[in-house]
């Protein structure tokens, strides 16, 4: 069986995932061994898999003067660039870690590499070492199309003119100048070294510049001819030709965390509510968005109401830990507020999820064939996911601006009362079933 390495950024989502994936290869008899410039050797050795500790990315290219202080100001870094001229690419190696990565991986030296799609750093170093490289992306592949519109609108695809082909390379022409106009700005102040650097390195190690394609989501490149696995479902995006270095694997999800949810405070009233949904044959609703800030009161206290008049559903809001229980009063009898809430848990039990549109989210919504009324956060490629949950009617789309109590209520009745949105959320969660039978290293080859 072969050695085989993992690196995330660490953050929330692609984590979880990756611990999915690393689960996978563990079952099938690979060797693994988890890297990250993140410290999550705790989580990680909790699994039983090898962890390596990587050094911080330097993403933001931040240059350091001789007494080791960050050159903040434009004057600071207009004077280091000059004068550094001949030795600025070097320099911008060293601000990389190049050489500090490289030394890791070849004392590691697996025999394959998954590698996060943002951490172009090190898919370029395992090119120089000759090391396989497979890339995984959480979202889906956001290039210029002509029937699929970028990942950050709301465009649904034949809907509206905006939904035309000529609408959607309208809005891919307007996004590009967007990017365009993004990079000079970065380039004009500066502030785009490690783009240049690491478009420099890769021409040295051998990569096209011609394959790597500018991008603002994810940055800062994307691949033309890299394999790249995106973790989610075919039957989740829009209808398209696909390209030949992609493959959808299907979402991620484990239904164990590293560590165990239900070591909560508050785990025994949560078993209670839940013990009612079932003796009572009520309808359960969770509504989550993540971390939620105080311009999310408002909204809360409409769902709150259009759930209250319907003693047969009951309504969980998990907060995020952001906002305090005690900015609300007079709390419907059905509805039942949390600091945080074990997602994975609460879902398997749900029969609607009221979410932002994140695509992991999402991805657990189908793992239990949850439909969804989403209102999206507006961020990355929320509006994109949301327009795809609609588009496949695998939810309802709202607006936590414009939508009142009355239309959230009306909402929440056609998806629950309407049979097509939870036999929707069956057929693609039956495709995401077979996607999971599949042995995962065989996407690895």
């Amino acid at each position: 069986m072969a050695h085989i390495a993992i690196i995330t950024t660490g953050l929330t989502g692609i984590l979880n995932a990756s611990f999915e994936i690393v689960s996978r290869l563990k079952s099938e008899g690979h060797e693994v061994t988890y890297l990250c410039p993140q410290n999550m050797q705790d989580r990680v050795e909790h699994l039983g898999i090898r962890y390596v500790q990587l050094p911080e990315v330097n993403f933001t290219f931040s240059i350091l003067d001789s007494s080791g202080t960050k050159i903040d100001t434009f004057k600071g870094r207009l004077k280091h660039y000059f004068s550094n001229l001949l030795s600025n690419y070097a320099l911008g190696k060293k601000t990389l870690k190049i050489d500090a990565f490289s030394t890791i991986f070849s004392e590691l030296n697996p025999d394959k590499l998954i590698i996060d799609v943002e951490l172009h750093e090190f898919v370029f170093v395992a090119t120089e070492l000759s090391i396989p490289v497979v890339l995984i992306c959480p979202w889906f592949d956001n290039r210029v199309r002509s029937n699929v519109p970028p990942m950050s609108t709301n465009i649904i695809p034949g809907i509206s003119k905006q939904g035309t082909i000529f609408g959607i390379l309208w809005t891919w022409f307007k996004y590009k100048v967007r990017e365009f106009e993004s990079r000079i700005k970065l380039k004009l102040t500066l502030k785009s070294g490690r783009r240049a650097v690491l478009k420099k390195y890769a021409k040295e190690v051998g990569i096209s510049t011609r394959t790597l394609i500018p991008s603002i989501f994810p940055p800062v490149f994307l691949y033309s001819k890299l394999p790249t696995l995106l973790l989610v479902s075919k039957a989740l995006d829009f209808p398209h030709a696909y390209f030949s270095n992609v493959t959808y694997v299907g979402g991620m999800v484990s239904e164990k965390r590293a560590f165990n949810d239900l070591e909560l405070p508050n785990a025994n009233k949560l078993d209670d509510i839940l013990n009612e949904v079932q003796t009572h044959n009520k309808q359960l609703l969770y509504c989550s968005f993540g971390t939620m800030y105080e311009d999310n009161i408002p909204f809360i206290k409409k769902l709150m109401k259009a759930c209250s008049k319907n003693l047969k559903r009951i309504l969980l809001i998990s907060l995020g830990g952001k906002l305090s229980l005690d900015s609300f009063d007079n709390v419907p009898a059905n509805v039942y507020l949390f600091n945080y809430l074990p997602q994975v848990y609460v879902l398997k039990h749900a029969h609607v999820s009221i979410n932002h549109c994140g695509i992991n989210t999402i991805n657990e919504c189908i793992h239990y064939a949850v439909p969804m009324l989403v209102f999206s956060g507006g961020l990355f490629d929320q509006n994109g996911n949301a327009a795809r949950v609609a588009y496949h009617q695998y939810g309802i789309r709202g607006n936590k601006r414009t939508d009142d109590a009355s239309m959230i209520e009306n909402k929440l009745n056609l998806l629950l009362d309407t049979p097509i949105y939870k036999n929707n959320m069956k057929k693609i969660n039956a495709e995401y079933e077979q996607e999971r039978v599949l042995k995962f290293s065989s996407y690895l080859d």
